[in-house]
């Protein structure tokens, strides 16, 4: 596969703030032929060498939400536990462009861009539902962290019902909603609990969420978000 099939990304981070939502990150397409690609692939075999071009196109894919490319892409024997590495462009105040690279797996771009079904192809495919990206985050974290955050009335519409059904995939096939992140060393309950996302609390709680897990500075769930946290239970 030629360089051609490389797609500039643009930041994955969030924008974190109670009553906001945190939107999809943007993706900048320079080039569309990800349809040629599949159709000129039939017969692939994917070996070291095309990692990252073929990095691209899965992400690719799952932007677009294509249960089908997926399904091919995991059909030619794409490396679905393998951290892939994308260059992705970052605005800067002096309007040129400077590059970082993100390193995850392609379920890890699943659950940021929220797509249920493409989680649940991977996952079924072998996908490892506690694997870290380059900054130690699951994808379990990494759902919460994307979760949209919306007023109580929206709460039930399209987008924070497919973070749902990510989540609810991750744990069924065995993800460690226990597991640590960050220096404060938080749990994906600290994150949900204190967006005040009432359904990942749940969903997380039923699958052994430890409500007295203490972060980094000795604080459990319980004790920073109090009575709150007392009605998801």
């Amino acid at each position: 596969m030629s360089s051609s099939f490389i797609h500039e990304i643009s930041s994955f981070k969030p924008e974190v703030k109670m009553g906001s939502c945190v939107s999809e990150p943007k993706t900048h397409i320079k080039d569309t032929s990800t349809n040629d690609v599949i159709a000129r692939s039939s017969s692939l075999t994917i070996i070291p060498g095309d990692l990252e071009n073929i990095g691209y196109v899965m992400h690719d894919v799952i932007v677009r939400n294509n249960l089908r490319h997926c399904a091919d892409l995991l059909r030619m024997g794409f490396p679905i536990n393998t951290q892939l590495k994308y260059s992705a462009s970052v605005p800067t105040s002096t309007e040129i462009n400077s590059y970082y690279e993100f390193c995850a797996t392609a379920l890890h771009v699943a659950c940021i861009y929220r797509r249920p079904e493409i989680v649940e192809l991977l996952l079924s495919h072998d996908a490892n539902p506690n694997v870290v990206d380059r900054s130690g985050r699951t994808p379990v974290v990494l759902t919460v962290t994307y979760w949209p955050r919306v007023d109580k009335e929206l709460a039930m519409t399209s987008i924070p019902m497919r973070s749902l059904r990510c989540l609810q995939c991750l744990c069924v096939n065995g993800a460690d909603v226990n597991g640590r992140f960050g220096i404060e060393e938080e749990t994906a309950l600290h994150i949900a609990a204190r967006y005040r996302i009432g359904s990942c609390v749940q969903v997380l709680i039923k699958f052994g969420g430890d409500v007295n897990a203490v972060d980094k500075k000795g604080e459990d769930v319980t004790c920073q978000f109090g009575f709150q946290l007392s009605i998801w239970f």
